[in-house]
């Protein structure tokens, strides 16, 4: 079921149990498959790291290429905090801007953070079908993303909240 709010609809919605440390100078790109998602315009995120340390310097968006993977399938979009591109915090819940995003509901969701400093990402119970990649440096908004390792058993998080309209 998805719940409305000022013409929102929540596909996704997530409470973190477990935490993963040590994503100081990574990229995190979480793939979100195409069935939990509607088609839209736009998008808002939200992140809860509530007692845990954020230091995010950017965040996109965008579909997944044809073909799978972690690639984009043109330049993504990038999602601001408050105007801002950055968060730095000792932790808290973060709702971004709305932000103008074409979204084709039979095509998967990608999102890509760089943590420039230290950073806690939130973990869930096993979310199916969600995978994410990381790699060493700041290729947040790579279109065509490779030498990225992949995780397919433990569940991380960067957004805990997508909403979509």
């Amino acid at each position: 079921m998805r719940l409305r709010n000022a013409g929102f609809a929540t596909v996704l919605n997530w409470t973190p149990t477990t935490n993963s440390t040590g994503w100081s100078g990574f990229t995190f790109r979480q793939r979100i498959n195409a069935s939990r998602l509607i088609a839209s315009t736009q998008a808002r995120l939200t992140i809860d790291t509530t007692g845990f340390p954020l230091n995010m310097s950017k965040v996109y968006i965008g579909q997944e290429a044809v073909g799978g993977g972690y690639d984009f399938d043109t330049t993504p979009v990038q999602v601001l905090w408050s105007g801002s591109p950055s968060i730095a915090t000792a932790g808290g819940v973060f709702v971004s801007d709305i932000t103008a995003f074409s979204q084709n509901a039979t095509r998967n969701l990608i999102i890509s953070a760089f943590f420039n400093s230290t950073t806690t990402l939130r973990r869930t119970p096993s979310v199916p079908s969600e995978k994410y990649g990381f790699i060493a440096g700041d290729q947040a908004n790579v279109v065509d993303w490779s030498g990225f390792s992949e995780s397919v058993t433990e569940q991380l998080n960067l957004v805990t909240k997508i909403e979509l309209r």
